[in-house]
């Protein structure tokens, strides 16, 4: 069964069910084909590890005097550890974010610094160094930042995954619902993950360049190896 038959099957049990948000349970699981295709699998296997559509239709049928808004889930217990388990990851949660900030931050402070120092020396003071090695490590410091910026990007996406992927778990956990697992690594569309690679290659290869050549051109117009002695950077 590939990736068209399975949907197929699995929307008409769904139909056949009665059952509400059709749209929104085949969404999640035509997700979960994309991210496995992406990852190398073919769509047989796939469909083959999933439970049969018929089994994953029954879990949303509401028996009659049921209450609609109450589903089977796991027992009192289990759920009891579930929400601890929430209040911690909300507090890991605040750090995790709270690292975004601080990286964005140090990646717009890189690119400011960057700019000053290459365009004028800065508003602060500069070590003593020729124009054109202060132009370098200026250029250095914007190719650190581009660096810092994809990091962020990766990193900010990393976490946003591990919480998708955490709570399709609780929902699973607290209402019984079957729903395919999700990755905690995050899926990026093919042109976004080019131009992020495009950029941290160019970031990197600018960032070596820029900093070899200006200790190279310091060195030369020092007249020595420890050119920091030679201008007196720290005294």
């Amino acid at each position: 069964m590939n990736k068209e038959q399975y949907l197929g099957a699995l929307k008409k049990a769904l139909c056949a069910n009665r059952v509400e948000d059709i749209d929104d349970i085949i969404s999640e699981y035509d997700e979960h084909f994309a991210r496995k295709l992406s990852d190398g699998y073919p769509e047989e296997e796939i469909a083959a590890r999933l439970e049969k559509p018929e089994i994953i239709a029954r879990q949303f049928v509401i028996e009659p005097g049921a209450d609609p808004y109450r589903r089977r889930g796991a027992n009192v217990f289990i759920k009891t550890g579930v929400i601890f388990l929430d209040i911690i990851l909300f507090v890991l949660d605040v750090v995790l974010f709270a690292f975004i900030a601080v990286f964005g931050a140090a990646a717009a402070g890189l690119t400011a610094a960057g700019a000053c120092v290459a365009a004028s020396g800065g508003f602060f003071p500069m070590p003593v160094m020729p124009a054109a090695a202060r132009i370098l490590v200026g250029v250095s410091a914007l190719g650190l930042s581009g660096l810092v910026a994809v990091g962020t990007i990766y990193y900010a996406l990393f976490v946003t995954q591990i919480n998708r992927a955490y709570f399709r778990w609780h929902r699973g956990v607290m209402t019984g619902r079957i729903s395919p697992p999700l990755s905690t690594a995050p899926r990026l569309g093919g042109k976004l993950k080019r131009r992020l690679r495009s950029v941290a290659l160019i970031s990197l290869l600018v960032f070596i360049a820029a900093i070899v050549a200006a200790f190279v051109l310091m060195n030369i117009s020092a007249g020595a190896f420890e050119f920091w002695h030679v201008w007196h950077w720290f005294e």
